[in-house]
């Protein structure tokens, strides 16, 4: 038997991965054909420790176990040899029966064929053969790697982000409109409150009608923000009484007719 042939019955089998990987350490230690582990390779626990990356417990565990299923045999020196002569374990790693390899490559065809035991035999036709795949080709389950290409579609704007964008729009127009442009980012957020109860179309109309109010003073001219949680948008405009418009009249004539009097400017009340 080959070590390739041996290698593969390892890969093929239902063992463990702890067990196959202490099997493949001693594979490599075996001389080949014949499995056979010379005397001064034989490995200690702590040899296949170290080599598998396992505890010596672990590995004391799986040898057993492959032992046990005749993928290692292992004969053991008397006390008195060990002791006496230093004679070591002697290794001879096989293939279990139903996990036969073809060990003649010219006897089956193909190469590296393995036997699957639990597989029936067509009549006729010998023994079941399964071809060793190569893991590098999509033959093997594995797609080959193609390079994406860049979409020549325009990418779709979210709605999301189109919303945001109208939002901002409507909340441009409105502090345009706005007379008294304090606290912006305060503002902004006042407004998104806002157009849940009203539409911008509405709001900014009343921010041109308060910029556009002859009662309102510029010195108490209130915040947007102020403006817009208190949903001013609805106010009614307002009209000045007759007699404080017949006032202003009347002072912005004399403060036109005579420039220099002090008085006039107050309507002659000085």
């Amino acid at each position: 038997m080959k070590r390739s042939d041996f290698d593969t019955a390892v890969r093929r089998s239902d063992l463990p991965p702890p067990s196959r990987l202490v099997l493949m350490v001693l594979a490599s230690l075996a001389d080949w054909p014949g499995g056979v582990i010379p005397a001064r390779f034989t490995p200690s626990l702590s040899t296949l420790a170290d080599a598998t990356g396992l505890s010596r417990s672990t590995v004391a565990e799986h040898l057993n176990g492959v032992e046990q299923r005749t993928w290692v045999d292992r004969k053991r020196p008397t006390v008195a040899a060990a002791r006496g002569q230093k004679e070591r374990t002697q290794y001879v790693l096989a293939v279990p029966a139903g996990c036969w390899v073809t060990a003649d490559p010219a006897s089956s065809p193909g190469d590296g064929l393995v036997r699957e035991a639990d597989q029936p035999s067509s009549p006729g036709d010998g023994p079941a053969l399964v071809r060793e795949l190569d893991w590098a080709s999509p033959g093997a389950g594995h797609k080959p790697t193609t390079t994406s290409q860049p979409s020549s579609q325009p990418k779709k704007r979210s709605p999301k982000a189109s919303n945001t964008t109208a939002d901002d729009t409507a909340f441009d127009a409105f502090w345009t409109a706005y007379p008294h442009k304090v606290g912006k980012g305060n503002a902004r957020r006042a407004w998104k409150t806002a157009t849940q109860k009203a539409s911008a179309e509405v709001i900014t109309a009343g921010a041109h009608r308060y910029a556009a109010d002859p009662t309102r003073s510029p010195n108490y001219t209130a915040h947007p923000t102020t403006w817009l949680n208190g949903e001013r948008w609805a106010d009614e405009p307002e009209t000045k009484p007759d007699n404080v418009a017949r006032l202003d009249d009347r002072r912005s004539h004399r403060a036109w007719t005579n420039p220099t009097d002090p008085a006039a400017a107050y309507g002659g009340q000085l």
